[in-house]
């Protein structure tokens, strides 16, 4: 039986909740700790409420999962050897990559703004709790305000600069000709290597 998770990001905020928050039909709930700076401990203290509270729902819902898990988890490892060598896991990623040919002056950053939108998509969906705290939500805010940036800034840019060759008069000197296609390809400049720097500095916090 599924049921759905709650608010709770210790045994102690969990435990004090009123019981039909963290219980249905007598089945404990489970919380939403899936935040990205828990460690082992902070899952082990739930695991041993639960055997305290529940012994024997949570040796059906906690020990015989994890041993069976171990089993599935070899078996899994052994298949995944196997359908690699034919299939990539990062399939997604490799789509990303243009069929034509791209200088790796292009391709670097390419790569690093369009997999920021695309695990943007994935922590739209995610299990990851962005309103935990505001250490969360600040990076939720940060990643969200990135890939507008990505969108609407970056295509703005290229279309200026797109719109500021047609007029370039060649009989005058280059740097006149070309002083507002050299703006904005600066400004594009600056602003790829700000974003590609920001998300090189937090690409810890991009767990799929």
């Amino acid at each position: 039986m599924k049921v759905k998770s709650v608010n709770g990001h210790s045994v102690e905020s969990y435990s004090a909740l009123p019981k039909k928050e963290r219980e249905k039909w007598g089945f404990y709930i489970r919380p939403k700790y899936y935040v990205l700076e828990l460690n082992r401990e902070d899952f082990d203290s739930f695991d041993n409420y639960w055997k305290k509270e529940y012994p024997i729902q949570a040796f059906f819902r906690e020990s015989v999962p994890d041993t069976k898990n171990t089993i599935v988890w070899w078996f899994e490892r052994k298949w995944r050897r196997i359908k690699n060598s034919f299939v990539s896991e990062n399939a997604s990623t490799e789509d990303l990559v243009p069929r034509e040919y791209m200088d790796k002056v292009e391709l670097i950053p390419l790569m690093i703004l369009q997999m920021t939108l695309e695990f943007q998509e994935e922590a739209n969906n995610s299990y990851v709790d962005y309103e935990h705290n505001e250490d969360q939500k600040n990076f939720k805010k940060w990643l969200d305000a990135t890939c507008r940036r990505i969108r609407v800034v970056l295509p703005y840019i290229e279309n200026r600069i797109s719109k500021a060759y047609d007029p370039v008069d060649r009989s005058k000197p280059y740097k006149e000709a070309y002083k507002y296609v050299n703006y904005w390809e600066e400004l594009g400049h600056a602003v790829t290597n700000r974003l590609c720097k920001e998300i090189i500095e937090k690409r810890r916090r991009f767990w799929t």
